[in-house]
C-alpha cells in the first residue's frame, strides 16, 4: 500500500512555496509585470486567481489581459525586475 499517495501529498503537490518565492503576472494591456509571493499551504492556482483578482480591481481591466509570465525561484526575489503591487 505503500504506492497509494496520501491526502497529504494532493494538498503539498500544488504548494509552490518548496521551490518558488513567488509568480509574475503580466498585464498585457501596458506590458508591465507584477510580482506576488505564493502563500505557504495554499494552493498555486488560488493566489494566482486572487493576485489577477487585486489587480482586476486596481486598474479596473479585465481578466483576459491578465496572465502569470513566470516563476520567481527560491532567493531571487530581489533580483527580479518587476513591481509589487
Amino acid at each position: 500500500m505503500k504506492h497509494i499517495p496520501t491526502f497529504e501529498s494532493f494538498l503539498n503537490e500544488s504548494d509552490m512555496t518548496r521551490q518558488y518565492d513567488g509568480f509574475i503576472v503580466l498585464d498585457r494591456e501596458v506590458n508591465k509585470n507584477y510580482k506576488f509571493k505564493y502563500v505557504k499551504g495554499t494552493k498555486n492556482t488560488e493566489v494566482e486567481n486572487q493576485a489577477i483578482a487585486k489587480l482586476q480591481k486596481e486598474t479596473g481591466a479585465g481578466r483576459h489581459v491578465f496572465m502569470v509570465n513566470g516563476l520567481i525561484k527560491k532567493g531571487e526575489w530581489d533580483a527580479t525586475n518587476a513591481e509589487i503591487l
